[in-house]
């Protein structure tokens, strides 16, 4: 796949994450970003041509990153209890790599203003439910998924789930492993989403 960002953008993109992560989006200023990133105003200007620019960037960069992810899990030749198992496991796990992606991404308000960046965060929410319905789809088909509960309703409770599982982590400010609640949060989706006997 070729990269849509080049090695400064990709500096500049984390060092926006790390920042609206320490200080929150008013924090995310050209002056501070340079300052993080080492290189003057204008250098950060010949890259991205505003604030909004950034974070449209950085929106797309999180939304690549996971779609590869997903992807890798979502071809493999394995069984849909199997798929969805790994790909809440990766969830947590790419939230666990980069703690301040849970404020750029489930901070609520902090893009009303700009139609854009909503449209960006409502495609990753879109793609992570779609993935989440076409293993369901699958798992019904080979029933070791129930089918008395739609396929958008599991993917929301499981989507529900993850989400308050991370923002739990991030309001108690990252002070224990995310990977560790992940036995459990699977154990209880598992129980969720299985056929009723």
């Amino acid at each position: 796949m070729e990269k849509e960002f080049n090695e400064r953008q990709l500096q500049i993109i984390d060092s926006a994450i790390k920042l609206i992560g320490e200080q929150g989006i008013q924090g995310l200023t050209i002056k501070n970003l340079s300052g993080e990133v080492g290189i003057t105003e204008s250098a950060i200007y010949r890259h991205f041509e505003s604030k909004t620019g950034i974070l449209n960037a950085l929106l797309r960069y999180i939304n690549n990153n996971i779609v590869e992810q997903y992807s890798v899990i979502l071809n493999r030749k394995i069984s849909s209890i199997e798929k969805l198992k790994k790909l809440i496991s990766k969830h947590l796990m790419i939230f666990s790599d980069s703690p301040y992606l849970t404020i750029v991404l489930f901070s609520d308000g902090m893009y009303k203003n700009e139609p854009e960046l909503t449209q960006q965060i409502l495609s990753i929410m879109q793609f992570v439910k779609s993935s989440f319905m076409m293993v369901i789809d699958e798992g019904k088909k080979t029933n070791s998924i129930r089918k008395d509960i739609s396929s958008e309703h599991l993917a929301f409770i499981i989507m529900g789930s993850i989400r308050l599982t991370i923002n739990q982590w991030g309001l108690m400010e990252y002070k224990y492993s995310l990977s560790s609640k992940n036995k459990d949060l699977w154990s209880t989706i598992h129980k969720i989403v299985k056929p009723v006997i």
